[in-house]
This record gives structure tokens, C-alpha cells and sequence, in this order.
């Protein structure tokens, strides 16, 4: 196959779900260039994640081509800490360098946003390899397996970093805010060394002609993805409850609110009751006009705003109160 086809079948995955996460944010969407920051910095990762495990590897005495029936124990420890915590722990710690003083994050969804472009650099990265080491059969497989593991994976860390912005937020006890901060690395790396062993256990079983094995393990792996998208999917909608409920932009953000909110004062105005306005308003846009009109409504009553904001609306409210008093 042609190299530029190659190419586009390693790439052409994550940037679909960096598309699909891009637009899951959809009250404020995140800059393209801080994007392409996080995406680099993930790709970067993969560098470090592969000395570290092949440190693991020479530490344990072991390869990826482990035969799982001889050594199941010795398998299972080098999957879950030689991979899959490694390359969790790569990933959230440049995650937390990059975040801490990112501006851009001032919602709570960010995180995720922010863990899953990263996740998805070092997921390219990787794929590049693989599909131009071992061909298209591979991408096509890993196309519907890895790269989307990665992302769910990265959704799992996101989803515990911002509830634990939001525990120390609202003056959650610090316990909190260590359990969901040692979570954010536990948690996608248990899921990680599960998708690991189902995937390197059926290649081995396959390699041992040990077909009633790898056809077991072939079935956990496309269950634990499964289970992997349906979690994924209701913590992502968690957090857009939180979100539209709870978090919506000041008028006096420095950051566009968002198009539905400007479209308050037409669906509000005088010529929608006289049957000008043309259109039907949503459930959902009437959170979002609703939610614009108490914060307006706020900020006209009091022009120095306090910092003690709704904790759902991410860990930079104080910055807007110190903008409005200035």
C-alpha cells in the first residue's frame, strides 16, 4: 500500500475522535492552537513511555511475546505496571505540567477535552508505528480497538481530574481531592492493563495454536470495549449535565460566550411574541438562555462580582472577579 494511504489510515482515527471530543464541548470551544499543543506534547510522550518500558521489560526478564499459559503471573504484572501504568503515568504527568497554568482551562469538561487530545497525540504517534511496521491489516484492527481505548481511557483521567477541581472548589475535604487526583492515574491504567492483556494474551494464544484461548480472550477484549464506550459516553454526558446546568460563561468573560447564549435576546425579545421569531427553541436552549440571563442579571446588580462562584464552573472563577474589579 501506498505510504501516503498508510499514513492516512494511521492518522485518520484519532482525528476523528478529536473531532468527536472538540464538539462534545458545547458551550465554549477550546482553542485550535492550545489543541495542537497538547496534541504534540502527547506524540512527544511516547519517547519516554518507550525507554520505561523497556526498562520494565529487562527488569522483569520478559518480552511482549510473554507466553500467557507459561507465565500468566509474571504476564500480568508486566502488562498492568510495565505498560499500561507507564504509559498512563506519562501521559497524566504532562497532562498536569501543561494544565496547571493553562488558562483556556475554566470549565471543569476541559479536562477531558484536554486529556483526550493528548492521549490521542501519543495514540498517533504510536499507530504511525505500528501500521508502517506490520501493514493496513493492522491499522484497520487497531483503528476500531487501540486508538479508541486510548480515548476512553484518556476520558476516565479526565473525568476524575475534573471532579476533583470541583471537590477543591467547593472546600471538599483534601481526602477527596487526593482520592479523585490518585484516581485519575489508577483507573485508566486498570483499564488500560485489561485491554493489554486481552490484546497481547490473544496474540500469544494465537502464536501457541491455542485457538479455544484466543477465542476467549478475542471476545473479553471486544466486551471490555464495549463496557470502556458505554462508561465513556455517560461520564462525557455527566459532565455536560454539570456544565449546562451549573457552569455557564459570565458576561464579562474574557473568552466568547457561547452562540446560543447571544441568541437570548432574540428568543427573549418582543417580536418572538409577535410571531417573528421563526424557530423553535429547544429544551437545551432554554437551559442555555436561562442560565445567561441570572448571570447577566448578576453582574448588573453587582458590577465587583464575588469570587465565590458555583464550583461546577472550573478553578479560574476568582480570575473574572479580579478582571471586573480592575
Amino acid at each position: 500500500m501506498e505510504p501516503l494511504l498508510l499514513l492516512a489510515l494511521a492518522v485518520g482515527p484519532a482525528l476523528i475522535l478529536l473531532h468527536a471530543i472538540y464538539f462534545a464541548d458545547r458551550y465554549q470551544k477550546e482553542p485550535i492552537r492550545n489543541l495542537l499543543r497538547y496534541l504534540v506534547a502527547g506524540a512527544a510522550m511516547c519517547v519516554p513511555a518507550f525507554f520505561a518500558e523497556v526498562a520494565a521489560q529487562k527488569t522483569l526478564g520478559v518480552d511482549a511475546t510473554i507466553d500467557i499459559r507459561a507465565h500468566p503471573i509474571l504476564f500480568v504484572v508486566f502488562v498492568f505496571v510495565g505498560v499500561a501504568l507507564v504509559e498512563e503515568w506519562v501521559k497524566r504527568w504532562m497532562l498536569w505540567r501543561l494544565a496547571r497554568r493553562d488558562e483556556e482551562i475554566d470549565e471543569p469538561f476541559d479536562w477531558v477535552v484536554y486529556s483526550v487530545t493528548l492521549s490521542l497525540g501519543f495514540a498517533t504517534l504510536e499507530n504511525i508505528l505500528y501500521v508502517y511496521s506490520f501493514g493496513a491489516v493492522v491499522g484497520v484492527a487497531r483503528a476500531f480497538t487501540a486508538v479508541p481505548s486510548h480515548a476512553l481511557n484518556a476520558t476516565f483521567m479526565g473525568d476524575r481530574l475534573a471532579r476533583a477541581a470541583v471537590a477543591k472548589e467547593a472546600g471538599r475535604r483534601a481526602c477527596v481531592v487526593r482520592r479523585e487526583t490518585w484516581l485519575s492515574i489508577v483507573e485508566p491504567a486498570l483499564w488500560h492493563g485489561a485491554y493489554d492483556a486481552c490484546a497481547l494474551g490473544t496474540t500469544s494464544a494465537a502464536g501457541a495454536k491455542d485457538a479455544s484461548l484466543a477465542a476467549f480472550l478475542g471476545i473479553a477484549l471486544l466486551v471490555l470495549l464495549g463496557v470502556q464506550w458505554i462508561l465513556g459516553i455517560l461520564r462525557v454526558r455527566s459532565q455536560q449535565k454539570d456544565l449546562r446546568t451549573d457552569a455557564c460563561p459570565r458576561p464579562d468573560s474574557p473568552r466568547r460566550a457561547p452562540r446560543a447564549a447571544h441568541l437570548a435576546w432574540y428568543w427573549t425579545s418582543e417580536e418572538v411574541g409577535a410571531g417573528m421569531g421563526g424557530g423553535r427553541r429547544s429544551a437545551a436552549h432554554d437551559d442555555r438562555t436561562d442560565c445567561y440571563h441570572r448571570a447577566l442579571r448578576r453582574s448588573r446588580a453587582d458590577p465587583h462580582p464575588s469570587p465565590r462562584l458555583p464550583p461546577q464552573c472550573g478553578r479560574y472563577q476568582a480570575r473574572w472577579a479580579d478582571r471586573a474589579r480592575s
